[in-house]
């Protein structure tokens, strides 16, 4: 049975800091992954499977080889991690490559719905680009979801605690405390102005040199 109700599309994709043309590689990675998930919602009316996840990734690596074409270059140059979520009112999907998060409230207080995957060797990761595939996990949850985040390795030190694999709480529960008591519906562009100012600030950048995009949804 497909989700009643409108679907919650949302993706987070950061270029791979040795690649020459990250920035480009994300930005093709993660609206490539949007809006293959918009077409399958608005054709199929239902979350996708892992099959369909890893067919929507195959066609991201084929859209990045063009662009390696293009400009005679190779796709590793376009390296780039995914964390992507599908939530419907009663079940979510996410879909994860490499490092960064995702984190939801199910009602019962914080978890780690994708945990970051760290490479071979210490401070790698893996990428949309990795030949001979990309190592995706696909997770189903089948529980509404109250609040979402979704982020890139530049805050995980600072969200997750290692030694237990859980979100530490007191970070979501300040973020989210803001966002409910708002009242818009949507992308809230106050909000998100004043949370980029909060990720550029310099404290916070004394602790990370990685970049730092963080996708919040709550529901009202």
């Amino acid at each position: 049975m497909g989700p009643t109700g409108p679907v919650l599309v949302a993706a987070v994709a950061d270029g791979a800091g040795s690649a020459r043309w990250a920035g480009e590689g994300a930005r093709a990675t993660a609206r490539g992954f949007v809006r293959a998930a918009a077409e399958h919602i608005a054709a199929a009316g239902d979350l996708p499977s892992e099959e369909r996840c890893r067919e929507w990734v195959e066609r991201i690596r084929g859209e990045i080889a063009e662009l390696a074409e293009a400009k005679g270059d190779k796709p590793r140059e376009f390296a780039a991690t995914l964390v992507a979520a599908l939530v419907a009112a009663d079940a979510a999907v996410i879909a994860h490559v490499g490092d960064g998060a995702a984190v939801v409230d199910q009602g019962d207080g914080w978890e780690a719905a994708s945990w970051p995957a760290g490479g071979e060797y210490a401070g790698t990761t893996y990428f949309v680009t990795d030949r001979p595939r990309p190592r995706l996990v696909v997770n189903r949850l089948d529980r509404p979801i109250a609040a979402l985040a979704l982020f890139s390795d530049g805050i995980e030190a600072l969200v997750l605690d290692e030694t237990a694999r859980r979100p530490h709480p007191r970070f979501f529960d300040e973020m989210f405390a803001v966002m409910r008591a708002g009242e818009a519906a949507g992308c809230d562009r106050d909000l998100s102005r004043s949370l980029g100012r909060y990720l550029r600030r310099d404290a916070l950048n004394a602790l990370t040199h990685d970049d730092k995009s963080l996708v919040l949804a709550v529901r009202r």
